[in-house]
């Protein structure tokens, strides 16, 4: 057997997987088995305003209970007014802005009696 038959007979193979690499990059990339490193400060930052948000929500329930008021009197409060009090208690969570205002905007979801 020459180089030429044993070129020839491993380029199926070669070529199957070239095919089978690109193929599993594919279904990795696109199924979330691999993330890329802007998906993963994706969901590192929705990770920080869920768990930041819980304690503006935590501190802004007790101030309010601690006003003798009731969380049920909270559903009758505009958007804007729950967004005062969420405002109120995640100044201090967080230096950066964007990252303030997301807070600001999920602690206000969560002050939303149900």
């Amino acid at each position: 057997m020459n180089m030429n038959d044993t070129l020839t007979s491993l380029k199926p193979y070669a070529v199957g997987a070239v095919l089978g690499a690109i193929g599993l990059a594919v279904v990795g990339f696109s199924s979330g088995y691999i993330v890329t490193a802007e998906t993963m400060k994706e969901n590192v930052t929705t990770a920080q305003v869920n768990a930041l948000a819980q304690v503006c929500r935590r501190d802004a329930a007790a101030h309010w209970k601690g006003e003798g008021n009731v969380m049920a009197a909270l559903k009758g409060w505009t958007n804007q007014d729950r967004a005062g009090l969420s405002e109120q208690f995640s100044a201090d969570l967080s230096d950066n802005d964007g990252l303030r205002a997301s807070i600001e905007d999920r602690c206000s979801e969560l002050l939303e009696p149900a």
